[in-house]
């Protein structure tokens, strides 16, 4: 349901839906022969990622939205985002906005993943 709301096409909200669901399904099966602590560090450090990543998304939408004061297409963050304004009638604007891409948002969520779980094990290690 959350992940339906982040993202504008069906298609990428499913596949988003079922990498985290099976990412997930598979920590619950290995949860024996892999320590506890480590899993949450996991679960945290890919929360941490999702947030991270939605800010960053926001920030150039934000940025992409009040750069220019043209009409027309303009895409951001390596092409995921997107808003198109163009003239509906003569006193009125249309602006359409959303997820042009997945693939740059999927690879910024797992190298923000693997970052913040080895942040989060030297933490732990210096304890």
């Amino acid at each position: 349901m959350i992940v339906a709301i982040l993202f504008s096409s069906d298609i990428a909200s499913y596949i988003l839906f079922f990498v985290v669901y099976f990412s997930i399904q598979g920590l619950v099966n290995l949860k024996k022969e892999l320590d506890m602590k480590m899993v949450v560090r996991i679960i945290n450090s890919a929360a941490a990622s999702i947030v991270t990543t939605l800010i960053i998304l926001t920030v150039s939408f934000l940025i992409l939205l009040f750069s220019s004061a043209e009409l027309g297409y303009r895409t951001a963050y390596f092409g995921a985002v997107f808003f198109n304004s163009a003239p509906t009638s003569s006193d009125t604007i249309g602006m359409t906005f959303g997820i042009n891409n997945v693939i740059p948002i999927i690879v910024t969520v797992a190298i923000f993943t693997v970052v913040y779980y080895f942040v989060l094990q030297l933490i732990a290690k210096s304890r």
